[in-house]
């Protein structure tokens, strides 16, 4: 990812901390110590120096595609009807259906089929799937009008 925005420089990789922001998710981040993330990213970086940025573009894209949620959409979600599954969580849908995703470990703890999918509803302020006759996901939407216009 490093080498798809910056090319064949390693500069910003080593002199600024604020790269790790760019380059991986924020909750990844506190994983490690910046040092083993440089180290980690600079041996990788070193692997792959016969790739141009176009190239290690087109190398991202090959590896992310693989993910299970690749061209997914995410919503934070409220469940309170299964109590096997955390009451808050994401919801990734994409090609495969609807994922129900841990908040914090971001693993994927089920995914259904779209034809699961029993029913949904949406208004201006919420939105809701169900699945089967219990499990049901639901997304409040607040809109706040942040520009006026007055005539």
């Amino acid at each position: 990812m490093y080498r798809s925005s910056h090319g064949k420089s390693k500069d910003l990789l080593l002199t600024s901390p604020q790269i790790l922001n760019e380059i991986l998710p924020f909750d990844l981040i506190k994983e490690q110590k910046y040092k083993d993330w440089i180290k980690q990213i600079e041996k990788a970086f070193n692997k792959q120096s016969k790739l141009d940025r176009d190239d290690a573009m087109i190398e991202f894209l090959k590896e992310t595609f693989k993910l299970p949620t690749f061209g997914s959409t995410f919503f934070e979600v409220k469940q309170t009807t299964d109590q096997n599954y955390p009451q808050l969580g994401l919801v990734a849908i994409n090609k495969n259906g609807v994922s129900l995703i841990h908040r914090q470990s971001k693993y994927i703890l089920v995914t259904f089929p779209f034809s699961k999918i029993s029913n949904w509803s949406s208004g201006n302020t919420y939105f809701h799937i169900t699945i089967g006759k219990t499990l049901r996901f639901e997304r409040r939407v607040n809109f706040k009008n942040e520009f006026q216009v007055t005539l």
